[in-house]
């Protein structure tokens, strides 16, 4: 077959997602708070230049709240890293305020 395999290190960063995702939305905490956390570990890899697993956290935190302003700024920056800018250009759109220095980096790329 021609089925992709994937590595140890891949393997163990998609179970590191799955704990994380498990750990946050069995935590007993408002649904605010777990967005902020699913934000605050997405930073982390987003940081480690992991822009996939930080999406991966982000799309999480949007299931939650679709129209938290801090997600959608958040998402469209790892959208752009991922170079993915229409997708970073509509979640900026969604935005409550517009956020000038995000628009200035999506008119750059």
């Amino acid at each position: 077959t021609n089925e992709v395999e994937q590595s140890p290190k891949m393997e163990a960063e998609i179970s590191e997602i799955e704990k994380i995702e498990e750990m946050v939305q069995n935590k007993p905490v408002s649904l605010q708070e777990k967005v902020r956390m699913f934000n605050a570990f997405a930073a982390s890899f987003f940081y480690d230049g992991k822009f996939s697993e930080a999406q991966r956290l982000l799309s999480a935190a949007m299931a939650l709240d679709a129209y938290a302003p801090d997600t959608l700024r958040n998402m469209a920056y790892t959208m752009m890293a991922l170079g993915e800018k229409q997708p970073a250009l509509e979640l900026a759109s969604k935005m409550p305020m517009a956020d000038f220095g995000l628009l200035y980096h999506l008119r750059e790329i």
